[in-house]
């Protein structure tokens, strides 16, 4: 299940770019922007995406990761919400024990 998830997850961070997805709240300048997270005003958050890998870091709240942490963060989602979404709008099928995985989770939080 783990590899399977690993595969999953380098898919979705490949499929989608991060600046294009923090242009979507923020003004992104030679990779700044303001941070979702703590919400300031000042461009202090640093958004790149090098090689199909996406990455930032708030120099304020110290929030980092990649575009999957960002979206946790961002939007209050929890990892498999986020992924079972990106999954969705990239049309890529997720693995039958990830799924089961999403399941246990879901019903857990009800």
């Amino acid at each position: 299940m783990q590899r399977e998830l690993i595969k999953l997850v380098s898919k979705l961070e490949k499929r989608f770019n991060i600046i294009k997805y923090v242009k979507s709240f923020s003004k992104v300048k030679n990779g700044w922007a303001t941070c979702p997270i703590h919400a300031g005003d000042e461009p202090l958050m640093f958004v790149e995406r090098i090689d199909g890998f996406n990455f930032f870091i708030c120099g304020v709240c110290r929030s980092n990761g990649g575009l999957i942490a960002l979206q946790m963060l961002h939007l209050n989602q929890s990892f498999y919400e986020v992924i079972e979404r990106l999954a969705a709008e990239a049309n890529i099928e997720i693995p039958a024990s990830i799924k089961e995985e999403i399941e246990i989770y879901k019903s857990r939080k009800k």
